[in-house]
């Protein structure tokens, strides 16, 4: 009988985001063994965004900052950079080391 799923290889690098904090690689936690930890994840793609970016972290942090504030409500903001030439890794793990709940991921091709 065949798979109603899609047969998607995962390379080993996927497994893992760069802490912009400890600037080392951690693995992301499984969807299948792991219980829930956040109440939102705020996914941003980002290619070539150094300039939009450190505004934009601003705004968001701002308003989830305000409604974690009125209730129990947690969070973290993962930055996904497909292959930017223009450093957008580093400008965000910059911007980073000032919020508590952010998160990076670089392609390596």
């Amino acid at each position: 009988m065949k798979s109603p799923f899609a047969n998607i290889k995962r390379y080993e690098e996927e497994y893992f985001y760069r802490n912009p904090k400890t600037d080392k690689m951690e693995a992301f936690p499984s969807l299948m063994t792991d219980a829930a930890s956040m109440d939102l994840t705020v996914i941003i793609p980002a290619y070539n965004e150094k300039d939009r970016l450190p505004k934009m972290l601003d705004e968001c942090v701002e308003f989830l900052e305000a409604r974690r504030r009125e209730s129990e409500f947690s969070y973290e903001i993962i930055v996904v950079d497909d292959g930017s030439r223009d450093n957008t890794t580093e400008v965000y793990c910059t911007v980073a080391l000032t919020f508590a709940h952010c998160k990076s991921i670089t392609s390596l091709s």
